[in-house]
């Protein structure tokens, strides 16, 4: 296994821990365990993302005269694939 690991104190900005701190790795999955566990320790487990979906028309007969718009707040698994074969129903 390859690894490299480079610690810097933010107070100080010097090295704390290094281990081919010169190499170059591709990040790969590990740094969406850093990034998880952040956003667990600020947001909670419990928390959840908003989008609000908005319209500027009416709809009439089950139909919307009108455009529909996606105010997002930061969801990381919101995208257009969840609504994929959900038109015309």
């Amino acid at each position: 296994m390859e690894a490299g690991i480079d610690i810097v104190s933010i107070d100080e900005n010097n090295p704390v821990f290094q281990y081919q701190p010169d190499r170059q790795f591709i990040p790969a999955s590990v740094t969406k365990v850093i990034t998880s566990g952040i956003c667990l320790a600020r947001f909670g487990a419990d928390f959840r993302f908003q989008t609000q979906i908005l319209t500027d028309g009416l709809c009439q007969d089950g139909v919307l005269n009108g455009n529909i718009y996606l105010k997002g707040w930061g969801d990381p698994g919101f995208c257009g694939q969840r609504f994929e074969g959900k038109r015309n129903q």
